[in-house]
């Protein structure tokens, strides 16, 4: 897929391209070297660098287990850097739309892990000649030996999630789906795909038997929701003044 309609399909905000991942990070920090002076800074940063930066401008230590590094060096040296690289984790949303991504200096290699109907796939952009991820280079023979680079980086960031990922929540499944090396069969078992199917053509046989759909079922659940919690918000309120 080299093409823009791979920006379009399945998704929106969760997918890893530059479009949704990337954001504006804006840091006032009132007696800093950097204050008042209209610092720019193109250092790789994430989401998870916000709490270990909060607790650094407070004076507070940092636990070790955090992901996410201080950003304070940013605004105290100009052109400084905190991290060669950087994940992009997307486990929400739309199965096929799960992956894992990785981004170090100009690249980013990303690894679609889900092959019901479609086959596993992995992109490789360069994303300063290429700053809309049109030109995948994973099977341009020139990049070959940074794709390897990027591979590697990729199963190091697999490994650590699998030995640092929570316990609750199906994360730990994750170490399994990330990983480049295990089938798509084996994988489809973890996912439940059969399963899946089978509850949402059950769900669908459901709307329609009731003439209703999804949207409306949605609204009338909402709506029934509602209900219930003001008629306990009532029921409360007699019981006090009573």
């Amino acid at each position: 897929m080299d093409t823009a309609l791979e920006h379009m399909v399945l998704g929106g905000k969760v997918m890893p391209y530059e479009e949704g991942a990337r954001g504006p990070l804006l840091i006032y920090a009132p007696g800093s070297k950097s204050f008042k002076k209209g610092w720019e800074s193109t250092a790789l940063t994430g989401n998870i660098d916000m709490a270990p930066t909060i607790l650094d401008f407070a004076g507070l230590p940092i636990p070790k287990n955090m992901d996410g590094k201080s950003l304070v060096p940013l605004v105290e040296k100009k052109n400084a850097t905190v991290k060669e690289d950087q994940a992009i984790i997307q486990a929400w949303g739309e199965d096929p739309t799960h992956a894992l991504t990785v981004v170090s200096g100009d690249f980013k290699y990303l690894y679609w892990f889900y092959g019901e109907g479609m086959q596993p796939q992995e992109e490789l952009y360069n994303l300063k000649e290429d700053k809309y991820e049109m030109n995948n280079l994973a099977s341009d023979p020139k990049s070959a030996k940074k794709l390897a680079q990027m591979q590697k980086l990729y199963d190091s960031y697999v490994e650590t999630w699998k030995k640092d990922a929570v316990k609750t929540g199906g994360y730990p499944e994750y170490g399994s789906l990330y990983d480049r090396h295990i089938s798509w069969d084996v994988k489809r078992e973890i996912m439940q795909v059969d399963k899946k199917a089978k509850k949402k053509a059950e769900k669908e046989a459901k709307q329609k038997a009731s003439g209703k759909t999804a949207d409306e079922e949605k609204k009338a659940r909402k709506a029934k929701a509602r209900a219930e919690r003001k008629a306990k918000e009532a029921a409360e309120k007699a019981a006090m003044e009573a």
